[in-house]
């Protein structure tokens, strides 16, 4: 340890109480300086690496269980998901519902979902190895609905791993995907 580089954050005076998470541990510190609780890092918490950059990435995991699917330097945000990507399965015309349940039930302790756009859905489709739970990679990614209807009878869906949409009956359930924005810049 004695020729290994430290790194030293300073956080100004009066920042008060904080969480840092380095090397593994959790540890609070009390707005006078004192240590508090030193525990292992959980899977509830941005990982270090995620936590000492400047912008979230593709593929970053947060404190509150969602996981950053794009991000958009420029204008500053980043395009969150649950965790398992979904809120729900319904049929093309009933999206809405989905959106409202994950809302109403404060899913990751959020109520900001909304529907994913086409571009956004194509750009979770192609950034899908990066985000999804491993149980949906692969032959596992399941096709989900996007945001235009073709016609009367169909809708526009996608595939995790694909880079293109397909279409299907409106009337089948199939998984949708819900989202929220937050700033991209940590």
């Amino acid at each position: 340890m004695a020729n290994e580089k430290k790194k030293e954050i300073n956080l100004g005076e009066d920042f008060g109480a904080v969480t840092v998470v380095v090397n593994g541990k959790r540890i609070e510190i009390g707005p006078d300086g004192t240590i508090g609780k030193i525990e292992p890092a959980n899977s509830n918490t941005m990982s270090a690496i995620a936590a000492a950059k400047e912008a979230l990435e593709i593929g970053d995991r947060m404190k509150d269980g969602t996981v950053v699917i794009a991000v958009d330097l420029k204008n500053n945000t980043a395009l969150f998901a649950p965790e398992g990507i979904f809120g729900g399965n319904s049929s093309f015309d009933d999206q809405d519902s989905v959106v409202k349940q994950s809302n109403a039930q404060g899913l990751h302790g959020q109520k900001d979902w909304r529907r994913i756009t086409d571009k956004e859905a194509s750009s979770l489709a192609k950034a899908w190895d990066k985000v999804a739970p491993p149980a949906l990679q692969g032959s596992a990614a399941p096709w989900f609905w996007g945001a235009s209807a073709l016609n009367a009878s169909l809708g526009r869906v996608y595939r995790g791993g694909g880079s293109d949409w397909n279409i299907s009956s409106r009337y089948h359930s199939r998984p949708v995907p819900v989202v929220r924005s937050g700033p991209a810049r940590v």
